[in-house]
């Protein structure tokens, strides 16, 4: 009998050791969890004051450290949240859209059903098409630059006019380049209207037709509108599709058409950032 009470005692006390130091090692890995999370949320708490403080800089690298060290496990999808917004944040003098497009690509790649994945599909196909907007619109420089390179060429082609008619458009020429270094702009548009009202569809009605184009579309005109800006230089390559103003309208058109769907476009994305930020 007492062989056996010593064995079972034994037994006891063998579980009761093991059952302890399970319970131990349990205890050790639920506080080193509390810690790691303790540690996690101090960091999240550090890149929210960064974003507070307008420090976008530090707030960026903070967060591109945070989605490498979570590259497959949250928060590494709040982080490349984060990262695409600073990109383009208004806070920030230099926007870089396309790296902040990719990385809204990498977010809904890595984080397929993050909560931020949505979000991600949205802010895709808005830059994806601000972006296209931008290229287009560097050709457009591009074209214009070559037209205006053009221009000079253009002039010569003047002296191969019919006297009279040559000297009436230099002669509305120098005027309007006075008048716009005076930036007298109405007294500008006054005149070319009453070349337009005598000349009908003949010249140098295009030209007076270009000039105005031109004023509406001056930056430093008060009175700039793009829209009529738009109609006189759709006006002259209608009804004067011959003229050597023709083509540098046609530039004119394209550019003024895609500076209008930029505007649009940024719109959208202020539109945009404001439903995030409610």
């Amino acid at each position: 009998m007492g062989r056996k009470r010593n064995r079972k005692r034994k037994l006891f006390l063998f579980y009761l050791a093991a059952g302890l130091g399970l319970l131990f090692l349990v205890g050790c890995a639920l506080w080193d969890q509390i810690e790691r999370e303790r540690d996690l949320d101090e960091r999240l708490a550090l890149g929210q004051k960064f974003m507070e403080e307008g420090k976008y800089d530090q707030a960026l690298q903070f967060y591109k450290g945070l989605a490498a060290d979570y590259p497959q496990n949250p928060p590494g999808d709040l982080a490349l949240k984060q990262t695409a917004s600073i990109l383009i944040h208004p806070g920030r003098p230099q926007k870089k859209y396309q790296e902040a497009l990719d990385t809204w690509w990498k977010l809904l790649k890595n984080f397929p059903k993050s909560p931020y994945a949505a979000e991600a599909r949205s802010w895709i196909n808005l830059l994806t098409a601000y972006l296209d907007q931008q290229n287009k619109l560097e050709k457009e420089k591009q074209q214009l630059l070559q037209a205006r390179n053009q221009t000079e060429e253009c002039r010569a082609k003047l002296e191969e006019f019919k006297q009279d008619q040559k000297n009436v458009s230099l002669d509305l020429i120098a005027r309007n380049q006075k008048l716009m270094a005076q930036k007298d702009f109405d007294r500008f548009v006054e005149e070319n209207h009453a070349v337009l009202s005598k000349s009908g569809n003949k010249l140098p009605a295009d030209e007076a037709l270009y000039a105005l184009g031109l004023i509406y579309a001056h930056g430093e005109n008060p009175k700039k509108d793009s829209l009529k800006a738009l109609g006189f230089f759709n006006r002259l390559v209608r009804e004067f599709p011959r003229s050597w103003r023709t083509e540098e309208a046609k530039v004119w058109i394209k550019n003024i058409e895609t500076f209008e769907r930029s505007k649009q476009i940024d719109l959208e994305i202020e539109e945009k950032r404001k439903q995030l930020r409610k």
